[in-house]
């Protein structure tokens, strides 16, 4: 009796999984959504594309900037080298970094020498008002009322950054999570 309980279980389990794992169209044909598997595939990868390009054309806007001195379009060019490398805690290098640790070596790279964590980077920066902004500048997150992140403004409420899920990336800061955890911006340039 105890068999034929443990396969029935094993059935019901083996019933779900397989019901969760299939399609949601599975009794549509390709000729009545008018896509195939590929093109699902490519239009994806397409839109995935084009954000990235409009976060890119706000990059290639500030560094094409005239108004903007030869050290800030040096940072937002060390900044712009180091996208796609991936996030870990404590790290310092294109292997893999933190914020605080990216941050750190773009203006290193420069020759301004920045604190190593995001908090102190904060105290170490002067407070300026978001409409003084300009790329360049850092600006930070505050979680449980600490200093708890950090990244490269570029312009247009824009900024570059090593997130914990994505690597160094372009994000905007009206992106809920910055948008609610936004502590302001310092200007050490």
């Amino acid at each position: 009796m105890k068999n034929k309980s443990n396969i029935v279980v094993l059935l019901i389990a083996f019933a779900l999984i397989a019901a969760s794992c299939s399609p949601q169209i599975r009794f549509a044909s390709r000729k009545n959504i008018g896509l195939s598997n590929s093109n699902v595939i490519r239009n994806s990868q397409k839109a995935t594309a084009e954000n990235n390009l409009d976060k890119e054309y706000y990059l290639n806007l500030a560094l094409s900037n005239t108004s903007l001195d030869s050290k800030r379009k040096e940072v937002l060019a060390f900044a712009e080298s180091w996208l796609g490398t991936p996030y870990c805690y404590g790290g310092l290098d294109k292997n893999c970094t933190d914020c605080s640790g990216f941050v750190k070596q773009i203006y290193d790279m420069a020759g301004i020498n920045l604190p190593r964590t995001a908090a102190l980077q904060y105290d170490y920066g002067k407070e300026i008002d978001d409409s003084d902004t300009s790329p360049g500048d850092l600006v930070f997150f505050r979680r449980n009322n600490k200093i708890s992140h950090v990244g490269i403004y570029i312009g247009n409420r824009q900024f570059i950054h090593a997130s914990s899920n994505k690597g160094v990336v372009l994000q905007s800061l009206e992106d809920d999570f910055y948008k609610q955890n936004f502590a302001g911006f310092k200007k050490v340039l």
